[in-house]
């Protein structure tokens, strides 16, 4: 593990680093998506020879391969479907690069099954899902959708406004939520109440309530197993206010027999799939639920949109959060923190990073690799120092 300025460089703690030393690159969802960018530009560049994959790699990333090896037909505990399987295969051989490309396939493949792609605009049918349903303006529903629509409403204590900005989530699952608030309105009045910043209690109550009743399996797929540890995550970031301490704290705190490695992956997906992306969406859920229970009563009632986006935005600055999707790690971009901010608009962001010095940033040389490759394809026109 390779450590400067108190920062941790997650590539090497994760075995990444070691992987590249040995030629190989690696590429799945798991992997932070500024790693996956460079991994890709190291193999198309003829860099790194070996690029080890899953699936992720059909999704919008054009890679130059002679060679593909399918060693076997998943995805997690499903069969790809042909489709799929036949894009990754489609990756061998590419127009001046590899004329001819070959495959390698180490299980039989998918059966290639023909199949026909709907588009049902303008169709309603009774099998039509109801999320769908409660997204269209009444005027656009058919008389049959329109009776399903009021029917669910009738049916529920719940709001129709709620309803519809909870149309992703089932109607059992949150009147499960709002049985609860209501069996003990005393207390809950009181946790879920709050506008901006939640207090450790009020955070352990709405995490307590997310893991518990809107999809637990989800949880636990990313290595989340209570309310509490959901709060202890969100809180680590936020406090912590740098990814890389949080996850030390991961490595520190993990348990046996677990690798540091093992705790890094961990912390990478719940960071990815949990922190900012289930988790403010299920946030806003709770919080459509507590301003129709609460509201309904006269109580005061919370506002967790703020909170929401802070999570999303991995408690860091929006614009500087963005940073990621240009290939630029999250750990690198805080280190820019004071030399990029403050900033209104991405734009003004990578006007600066543009203008970048980058010898002179307190940068690894790895890091350094990554900003050239990065502003040069942002920028192709900026002479950059080797």
């Amino acid at each position: 593990m390779s450590t400067r300025s108190g920062r941790t460089s997650v590539v090497f703690a994760s075995g990444l680093g070691n992987a590249l030393l040995h030629g190989i690159g690696v590429h799945h969802g798991g992997v932070p998506r500024a790693l996956q960018q460079y991994f890709i530009r190291q193999f198309n560049d003829r860099k790194v020879p070996y690029l080890v994959c899953t699936s992720t790699i059909i999704e919008g990333v054009n890679t130059v391969a002679k060679n593909v090896v399918v060693y076997d037909r998943r995805k997690s505990k499903s069969v790809l479907e042909h489709f799929t399987y036949k894009n990754i295969e489609g990756r061998a051989g590419r127009m001046n690069h590899y004329f001819v490309g070959k495959v390698y396939v180490l299980e039989a493949p998918p059966t290639d099954k023909s199949f026909s792609v709907e588009f049902p605009v303008g169709v309603q049918r009774e099998t039509t899902p109801l999320s769908l349903l409660l997204s269209l303006p009444d005027d656009d529903l058919r008389p049959i959708s329109k009776e399903r629509v009021a029917d669910l409403f009738s049916k529920s204590f719940l709001s129709p406004l709620t309803l519809r900005a909870n149309r992703h989530v089932s109607r059992d699952a949150q009147e499960a939520v709002a049985n609860e608030v209501l069996s003990n309105i005393a207390r809950w009045r009181v946790l879920l109440s709050w506008t901006g910043i939640p207090s450790g209690a009020e955070l352990g109550a709405v995490c307590d309530l997310i893991f518990r009743h809107l999809n637990t399996a989800a949880f636990r797929e990313n290595d989340v197993f209570s309310g509490d540890q959901l709060a202890w995550h969100i809180n680590e970031l936020r406090v912590g206010n740098s990814i890389s301490k949080y996850i030390r704290s991961c490595v520190n705190g993990r348990r046996l027999p677990a690798t540091p490695s093992d705790a890094v992956e961990s912390a990478l997906r719940v960071v990815r799939n949990i922190v900012c992306q289930r988790f403010p969406r299920d946030l806003m859920v709770i919080d459509a639920i507590q301003r129709d229970i609460l509201g309904a009563r006269g109580f005061p009632v919370g506002n967790y949109a703020l909170f929401a986006e802070q999570a999303e935005n991995l408690f860091m600055p929006a614009t500087l959060f963005a940073l990621d999707e240009y290939g630029i790690p999250i750990q690198t971009a805080e280190a820019l923190r004071n030399v990029l901010m403050p900033a209104d608009a991405l734009d003004d962001v990578l006007k600066r990073l543009g203008s970048l010095n980058i010898q002179q940033l307190q940068l690894s040389g790895f890091e350094r690799e990554i900003m050239r490759d990065v502003i040069g394809n942002l920028f192709p026109r900026i002479g950059l120092p080797s």
